[in-house]
């Protein structure tokens, strides 16, 4: 019975992936479309957080008073500096996962929540996606990447999608100063 189980339980995962990859991409026909005036909402009252931010360091950039779900140190921490810090940036907010009003791009088997949305100066949204070394080049990473990019590309020039490591913050420094 178990094995059984397992294999329907496979055969889903499999029908799930399939479907979502034909959804996806240009050649199901379908016609998907990213408007960053629905999906992106932030406001202050619905804005939520498992834990703030306790640290010392004072954030200019970000959008509302209290910053959700950020430690005090650490590769996120200083991601978020880093944004905070850029010309380019006009506000961020530290996205928060699973919460009802959080910002969220459908995978094939749940949502993924990017961990930064900016506001640039030229009103454009990029999506900054943290990843540590040894996750970054993962099936899982992969595939945020994929549907990170899929959403910034049907965007008409809104939106951008990056995902980094330590090294590669200039990264979202360049992305920003592109032009849309």
């Amino acid at each position: 019975m178990h094995a059984l189980v397992n294999g329907i339980g496979e055969l889903r995962a499999e029908w799930q992936s399939g479907a979502y990859q034909n959804v996806l991409f240009a050649h199901s026909g379908l016609e998907i479309a990213t408007n960053s005036e629905i999906v992106l909402v932030f406001d202050e009252q619905k804005y939520s957080y498992n834990q703030p931010y306790r640290g010392g360091t004072t954030f200019n950039k970000h959008l509302f008073r209290v910053i959700g779900d950020l430690s005090a140190k650490g590769d996120e921490f200083d991601c978020a500096v880093h944004i905070d810090r850029m010309p380019e940036t006009r506000a961020w907010v530290r996205n928060t996962s699973k919460q009802p009003h959080s910002f969220w791009l459908q995978t094939a088997s749940d949502k993924f929540y990017p961990d930064f949305l900016v506001l640039l100066q030229d009103g454009r949204y990029l999506a900054v996606e943290f990843k540590g070394e040894p996750y970054i080049t993962n099936d899982d990473s992969k595939e945020k990447i994929v549907i990170g990019e899929q959403w910034a590309e049907r965007s008409g020039g809104k939106c951008a999608f990056l995902m980094v490591d330590r090294s590669e913050f200039h990264q979202i420094s360049q992305a920003a100063a592109q032009a849309s």
